[in-house]
């Protein structure tokens, strides 16, 4: 009899949970901490927060890498490749962020002059950056490895990072 209660109990409690997930409509958040549902430029969203400050174009005109395209995701915009292999991101976050991630690794970082109100890139460390500050906003623009080499160059990251600088 307890056997039969005990399995009752934990049918019910899978059933109420398997209910209660469907009810909600939201999709599981990704591994990443910033993660949010994403949004496609191509569907022109209005609900796209970053877009005006970097653009497909922009980054394929930067690059000459042609065929991009791009998704939103909380705070970052990430460019895509034909194949779909991630190669840009832009990290759109508060003045705290650069503090937290230049000054506390400072032996990676390099100044950038000519860029916001202080720049600084990453190199060699992977994956390539660079992270400025402009006011209340931090940015960050990264390359992603792809076996070994990187598709955009530090003049080009440094390229982009003045487009969105001048943007914001």
């Amino acid at each position: 009899m307890l056997k039969r209660i005990l399995i009752c109990s934990l049918i019910a409690v899978c059933l109420l949970t398997v209910s209660t997930g469907c009810d909600n409509n939201e999709a599981p958040p990704a591994s990443a901490p910033e993660s949010e549902e994403s949004v496609s430029e191509e569907s022109g969203s209005a609900a796209s927060l970053y877009a005006e400050y970097l653009t497909v174009e922009d980054v394929e005109k930067a690059t000459g890498i042609s065929g991009l395209t791009m998704m939103e995701e909380a705070i970052t915009l990430k460019f895509y490749n034909g194949d779909g292999t991630s190669i840009l991101e832009a990290r759109f976050d508060g003045s705290a962020f650069y503090e937290s991630e230049v000054g506390a690794n400072e032996e990676y970082y390099t100044p950038v002059s000519d860029l916001g109100d202080k720049a600084a890139i990453c190199i060699p460390d992977m994956p390539y950056r660079v992270t400025f500050l402009q006011g209340d906003h931090a940015v960050m623009i990264q390359t992603i490895p792809q076996d070994g080499n990187l598709p955009v160059s530090e003049e080009q990251l440094i390229a982009i990072a003045k487009i969105v600088s001048s943007r914001l």
